[in-house]
């Protein structure tokens, strides 16, 4: 849906078809959507403070934006957004967990056994990401998913 649209309207006399005129339109759809409260740097982690409702027109907005702000809290800009723009998605990352060449916790579980040991992350990753990591005692890799900051869960 395009916000300026033409129309058909058939004139209609007696039954008979007489004539087609076109009407033009300008559509709006306003939704309560997020915008950016203040501005908002590369690199911040958002949080409700960030954020602020607004009535838009939501057939101007350019991408996928944002209803709801648990969508959003607790990721990281990827660039700067101005004070009082319309917040996209595509602006935003999960933050890293886990950095490359750090260390990690490691777990293994097999039947009702927990293993726990520690290794070195070969990827950087962020929550539920499969990456590889480098067990300690044995180097040898294993892929694992990233359960939190520095814990890692080894895939069977």
């Amino acid at each position: 849906i395009k916000g300026k649209m033409r129309f058909p309207v058939e004139i209609i006399v007696n039954g008979n078809k007489v004539d087609t005129i076109y009407i033009k339109v300008r559509l709006k759809i306003l939704k309560n959507i997020i915008c950016a409260k203040k501005k908002i740097m590369k690199g911040d982690i958002i949080s409700q403070q960030n954020l602020k409702r607004v009535r838009k027109n939501i057939l101007k907005i350019p991408g996928v934006y944002v209803l709801e702000e648990k969508n959003i809290i607790g990721q990281v800009a990827k660039k700067q957004i101005d004070q009082g723009t319309v917040v996209l998605m595509k602006n935003f990352k999960k933050p890293l967990q886990i950095h490359k060449g750090g260390l990690v916790t490691i777990f293994f579980e097999k039947d009702l056994v927990q293993i726990k040991t520690v290794g070195t992350a070969l990827e950087d990753g962020v929550h539920n990401e499969i990456i590889k990591v480098m067990i300690k005692h044995s180097n040898k890799q294993a892929l694992g998913i990233v359960l939190g900051k520095s814990r890692v869960k080894l895939i069977k």
